[in-house]
């Protein structure tokens, strides 16, 4: 599972699943710079043609911005997910149910305490100095656009959403090319012009020892510009509104 860190999931890629879309192969531009181009970074009508260039552009869409983020993931009958929500860098939650490991955890950042939630080893609480969202969680932002469309082999579509334009990228490979377990592997993904990937969903068949199992991931990122971050009741619960609350590792 780690071979695929692509984090996505199943489901529609369109913000709003009830707004009609029409697809067309994207424009080819004729040899320009980069800025002339009126595709997004990273991007042309043959595919995709530097996905470092693209990640870079996601990531820096999100920069200074609050933002929600969900994940999806699937292995036939199991289910699980994770959300980091963003008010300001240093303001954050991120909540972690995912299907391999039992039990969960919470995390909540207000800019100077990094307060912490687990049920994975018994209930347990921790304490420690903020950290930024990006140094703590820049992993889920980034490969999720990097990993999954450096397979290749991509096809790019211009489409409107709310009348607003929108590059949707199709790759479809009977066999992946690094790893040959996972078979019938696709991938559709969601792109405004300035390179801001909304949403990435990934389906395979991993074939392993004769087993197969049914793999999906979807990534969604939703209130862009409008994502708030309230302190926990948890928090509450555990530590008040002490400002300088003590550290404890276990509950009683």
């Amino acid at each position: 599972m780690v071979l695929a860190v692509v984090l996505a999931g199943c489901g529609s890629l369109a913000a709003d699943p009830g707004t009609p879309r029409t697809l067309s192969p994207a424009p080819v531009p004729e040899p320009t710079t980069q800025a002339d181009s009126p595709l997004p970074p990273g991007l042309s009508g043959g595919g995709v043609t530097d996905v470092d260039a693209l990640a870079r552009a996601h990531v820096a869409a999100l920069e200074g911005r609050s933002f929600t983020l969900q994940v999806n993931e699937s292995y036939d009958d199991l289910s699980g997910f994770r959300v980091l929500r963003v008010e300001r860098r240093d303001r954050y939650s991120f909540h972690d149910a995912t299907v391999s490991i039992a039990g969960n955890r919470t995390e909540f950042v207000d800019g100077t305490h990094r307060y912490s939630r687990s049920t994975r080893e018994g209930l347990r609480y921790e304490l420690g100095p903020a950290v930024n969202r990006s140094a703590a969680y820049g992993w889920i932002v980034a490969p999720p656009v990097r990993t999954p469309l450096s397979v290749g082999n991509a096809t790019v579509y211009e489409t409107r959403v709310a009348g607003e334009r929108r590059y949707e990228i199709h790759i479809d490979r009977a066999v992946h090319p690094r790893f040959d377990s996972f078979r019938n592997y696709s991938v559709r993904a969601t792109v405004h012009p300035n390179g801001f990937v909304s949403a990435v969903s990934v389906s395979y068949v991993r074939v392993y020892q004769g087993k197969r199992t049914n793999v999906t991931r979807r990534v969604q990122y939703s209130g862009l510009g409008t994502t708030t971050v309230d302190r926990p009741p948890w928090v509450e619960r555990r530590w008040g509104e002490d400002p300088t609350p003590r550290p404890s590792v276990a509950a009683r």
